[in-house]
């Protein structure tokens, strides 16, 4: 999905400014949650969540792994 040229907006915020422009390439919905999963890959906080729960159901029948469900959840 792209967006066609059209606008490009600067925005105070909090006395920094803000642009906002269109990209031309691929977007996503939750490219604000990218920096999140940079830092919590990096502290390990899911991980070790996941870690200490028991989840007693076949991996090999899971279509995702535990540590990617306790993720979505979190």
């Amino acid at each position: 999905m792209s967006l066609p040229d059209v606008w490009s907006q600067c925005l105070d915020f909090f006395g920094t400014p803000l642009v906002i422009e269109p990209s031309p390439g691929q977007l996503s919905s939750d490219a604000g949650l990218l920096p999140v999963r940079q830092f919590d890959e990096r502290v390990g906080l899911t991980r070790a969540f996941a870690d200490a729960l028991d989840d007693p159901r076949d991996p090999d029948l899971a279509e995702h792994t535990f540590l990617e469900m306790v993720r979505s959840r979190v």
